[in-house]
Order: C-alpha cells, then sequence, then structure tokens
C-alpha cells in the first residue's frame, strides 16, 4: 500500500489501463485456444488423422510436420522429407488429397526434437509436444533470472497463444534468445551455449555473430561455436552428411519458393520488411532493396547498441527483439514470443506511457493480422521500429552510458 500511495494519478490510470488490455487479450487468448482445442479432439476422435481443423487446412496446423519428420526420419526415409513432392505427397496419404503443400525448410538440428515426439501418437504427441516446449522455455527463463511475472504474461499473450495454436517452436526460441543475451554478461558460457541452439531455427541467428563480436565477449562466443560445432557433430553421427546435403539443396529452395510466394493473404501473419513492402504492391526488386537496406540498418544499430557499457541491459535485449525481425526477410507472428516478453519485463509503472507503449507492443502481434485484413497492409515493420525507438531511448537513459 505505501508504494501504491506514492504513485501519481497519471501512474495508476496507466497501470489500470496496462491491467485491463492485458487481461482482456489473455481472456481472449484462452478462450481462443480451448474452443480450437476442444474441436480438434473432437474432431480427431471422429476422423484420426483425415481429420479437419477449425484453424489450417492440416490437423493442428504446422505440429504434424514436426511430428511427421521425426516419423520419416525414424523410416531412413529423409529424401522424402526434405523433396517438396515427395513431402507433399507423403502428408496427403497420411492426411488428406485436399491438403496443401507445405514444405519442411528447418536444419537437421531441429530434427532432434521431432524424432523424440514422433513416439507418441498424433493427438497425444500435440499436447506433449506445446506443453513440453512452454515448460522448458519457463524452466530457462527462471535460469537466466526473469521473474515469473513477465514470463506467465508472455506465456499467456498473444505471440505464445500463435504458437500454441500452431504447434510451433517460436516460444521455445523465443526463451533461447531472451535467455541467451541475459546470461552474456554474467553467465557467458550458459549464453553463448543458449544462442548456439537457436540452430534450430535459422532467423533467430541472423544477429548473434554481431551482437557477440560488438559486446567483445570472447568467452560466450567460444561457447556458443564450441555448442554450435557439437549440435552439428551430433546431427551427422545421427542423421548423416545427407541431411545436411539434402537440406542446403531441395530444402533451399522451397524456402526460397516460400519466400517469393505470390499470395500474400497466405501471409497475413508475416512480419519481415519485404512481405510488407510486397503488401503495398512494391516491385520484386524494390521488396528485396528495402529487405537489404533493412538488414544493413539493423546489423548497424546492433553493432552501436552492442558496443555500449553502462546501459540498460534489458532494454538492449529487447531492442535486439525488434531488429532481429526487420533483418530478415522471413518471420511471422508466432516468432515473436521473445519479443513480447523482454517488452513485459521492461515495464515500470512510476514511467506511466512508456509503460503502455510496453503494453502496446505486448498485443501487437494481435494487431498485426487484424491491420492487414483491414487494410491490406503488414504493419509488423513500423510496429518493430517504433519499439527500436523506445527501448533504444530507455537503454541510453543511464547516465553512464557510453562506447566500449
Amino acid at each position: 500500500m505505501p508504494a501504491l500511495n506514492r504513485l501519481s494519478r497519471g501512474e495508476l490510470a496507466a497501470a489500470a489501463i496496462i491491467l485491463v488490455v492485458m487481461a482482456a487479450t489473455i481472456l481472449l487468448c484462452a478462450q481462443t485456444l480451448i474452443a480450437v482445442t476442444a474441436a480438434r479432439i473432437a474432431s480427431y476422435r471422429a476422423f484420426g488423422a483425415h481429420m479437419t481443423d477449425p484453424v489450417c487446412y492440416s490437423p493442428f496446423c504446422d505440429y504434424p510436420d514436426f511430428w511427421g519428420a521425426g516419423v520419416l526420419l525414424r523410416a531412413h526415409a529423409l529424401a522424402t522429407l526434405y523433396q517438396p513432392d515427395a513431402f507433399h505427397a507423403w502428408r496427403q496419404d497420411l492426411f488428406s488429397q485436399d491438403i496443401p503443400a507445405l514444405n519442411w525448410m528447418y536444419p537437421p538440428p531441429t530434427l532432434l526434437p521431432s524424432a523424440l515426439v514422433s513416439f507418441a501418437p498424433l493427438l497425444a504427441g500435440y499436447f506433449i509436444w506445446t506443453i513440453g516446449l512452454a515448460l522448458l522455455a519457463a524452466i530457462i527463463l527462471r535460469g537466466a533470472g526473469v521473474a515469473w511475472w513477465p514470463i506467465i504474461g508472455a506465456m499467456l499473450g498473444p505471440a505464445a497463444n500463435w504458437n500454441f495454436l500452431l504447434g510451433q517452436i517460436g516460444i521455445l526460441c523465443g526463451a533461447l534468445l531472451v535467455a541467451g543475451m541475459l546470461n552474456m554478461q554474467k553467465r557467458p558460457r550458459a549464453g553463448g551455449a543458449l544462442l548456439a541452439c537457436l540452430s534450430i531455427k535459422p532467423q533467430f541467428c541472423f544477429l548473434l555473430p554481431v551482437i557477440l563480436l560488438a559486446n567483445r565477449n570472447w568467452r560466450a562466443l567460444a561457447a556458443a561455436l564450441i555448442a554450435g560445432l557439437a549440435i552439428f557433430a551430433l546431427t551427422l553421427v545421427c542423421f548423416g552428411w545427407q541431411s545436411w546435403v539434402l537440406f542446403l539443396g531441395p530444402a533451399r529452395q522451397a524456402s526460397a519458393h516460400q519466400l517469393n510466394f505470390p499470395d500474400m493473404d497466405a501471409q497475413i501473419h508475416g512480419t519481415s520488411v519485404l512481405w510488407a513492402l510486397r503488401s503495398l504492391h512494391a516491385a520484386p526488386a524494390v521488396t528485396y532493396a528495402g529487405q537489404i537496406i533493412a538488414a544493413c540498418a539493423a546489423v548497424v544499430f546492433a553493432w552501436r547498441a552492442w558496443r555500449l557499457r553502462g546501459i540498460d541491459e534489458t532494454a538492449r535485449i529487447a531492442l535486439t527483439t525488434c531488429l532481429l525481425p526487420l533483418a530478415v526477410p522471413y518471420g511471422y507472428t508466432d516468432d515473436l514470443f521473445g519479443f513480447s516478453l523482454a517488452f513485459l519485463i521492461l515495464i515500470r509503472i512510476d514511467r506511466s506511457l512508456e509503460s503502455v507503449c510496453f503494453a502496446l507492443l505486448w498485443l501487437s502481434p494481435a494487431l498485426m493480422p487484424l491491420i492487414y485484413v483491414a487494410w491490406h497492409v503488414q504493419a509488423g515493420p513500423l510496429v518493430f521500429l517504433a519499439g527500436a525507438v523506445i527501448a533504444w531511448r530507455r537503454m541510453v537513459a543511464a547516465p553512464a552510458a557510453r562506447p566500449a
């Protein structure tokens, strides 16, 4: 109570706005997740793998592809997994002839968890996969010193909810990213090892060499390299050279096709500069030029940010989670768990207007698709740019901020 008495009316109003917005969003996300899950269970019991899904054309959306990758791996059929036509035919036989093509574009390290979940039946595996990844993410974040309330807030938010609906791995990747950066200073070896684990989803790795080199954190860099080589060696032992040959061949071609997919309505949850420019009907050369410029700018600002000393470390992490989706041409709202979490960590009631902005950034993974539906424009880059500006201002506000 004494702490509350010291808050101004504006700060109390800001706290009320944050709580109301977050509570309403959490209730809506929970309602959607419960309704979809109940419909999926009923459909699976009635039709098995040929079920209809209320969210996706594929049963359980993206999760069956992780599960299916493990099934094909254990059947020694990696060529089927990484060949788009063969994989599509296999999925049609398993699920439905009407199922749309969805290519497997993940690197061999992603096959490690996929192989484990494939031992479970499809429905049970979905719950093991989604709940297990969320619990693992929470354990990693608590180990990095993140308080429970931002972890729970992020887990109940729209970015995490979309991961649960899809059966995606964005929650784990976001946790590895934030925990890795948090650990870089106090436990550099653990931080580097956690960042190396992001090899399961390569777009999360784009800025990692930049921040490690800019920070001159040689122990974290060495740990990341050693852990990365260990993961690479483990994939060679488990899956052989063929897995990397297939990933760098047919899978890379499938990735290029997905990046240039002409149907923008299929990218309603897209977040990249490239897709945002395409939603404005820009010419292909302009979209790629814009993406390259955005990536170069993200590298420059990441380098500058991680060269500084005496700054707000959590603000620098939040800034990095904004720069990353600006830098890569391929990204979706389910990749924004770390972005949402970082800004929840920054919320302070005594900074009322700033904290309301942070709450809106946490909400933005739900707002971006709605903006696209209303105006057919992807607003992700503008959201990340606004977040980067706010985070940079918080970061350098410390009087001791200085270059390394």
